[in-house]
């Protein structure tokens, strides 16, 4: 498994998704390591545009796509 996704595995409920997260992570290219996610800077800010920018928007798409979910089930619980 590549190392950095490692601390991850202790936040899923189940072994089950764990060993789904795994086998995704095992199916990850190595040039994502690598690649910036843009190389004219049009859409992405400078960090991203350097060396494991792709890292860097992965990043942030997990972290939005989590603030999200925690507060639809806020709303969810508060109105329900």
């Amino acid at each position: 498994m590549k190392l950095v996704f490692e601390p991850l595995l202790k936040d899923f409920e189940t072994e089950t998704i764990a060993e789904y997260f795994r086998d995704m992570v095992a199916e990850i290219p190595d040039y994502i390591f690598t690649i910036p996610s843009s190389t004219s800077g049009k859409y992405h800010n400078a960090t991203q545009c350097e060396r494991y920018g792709q890292m860097e928007v992965m990043s942030a798409i997990a972290f939005k796509d989590r603030k999200m979910l925690e507060d639809a089930l806020k709303d969810f619980l508060l109105d329900g």
